[in-house]
């Protein structure tokens, strides 16, 4: 099995020095050690707040069908908790403790909307905070 992590790193890197990203996570499989022979590699971006859309877009650009590069303000927030909270910070740290205190108040506002459409829906909802 071919190990993403090692095959994307270089531009893992390339990343790492793009003056638009405030920060990185690998989440997803690669992140708790659990991937498969079909997983792909979950990079989530925070771009600073004057980032253009045309920055984003081209930064955006390096995602390839193995390698997700998604734009974290525009996840939803269920899946933005999942990341600051299992996620692997590739680059700024200190940055995701201040997201995670965020993140985390803006799930807990959402949380009875999920719980209402899990229930309307019959899906259990397990939900650790």
């Amino acid at each position: 099995m071919e190990n993403l992590l090692t095959k994307y790193s270089k531009i893992i890197e390339e990343l790492k020095t793009k003056k638009q990203i405030d920060s990185i996570i690998l989440f997803g499989s690669y992140s708790t050690n659990s991937q498969k022979p079909n997983s792909d590699l979950d990079i989530s971006i925070i771009f600073k707040p004057n980032s253009t859309q045309t920055q984003i877009d081209n930064i955006l650009s390096y995602a390839t069908e193995e390698f997700d590069l998604s734009d974290f303000e525009n996840l939803p927030i269920p899946l933005q908790y999942k990341i600051v909270t299992s996620g692997t910070i590739l680059k700024n740290k200190e940055l995701i403790n201040n997201i995670k205190f965020k993140i985390k108040h803006q799930y807990i506002d959402f949380l009875p909307y999920l719980k209402r459409s899990a229930k309307n829906r019959g899906i259990p909802l397990n939900i650790a905070l």
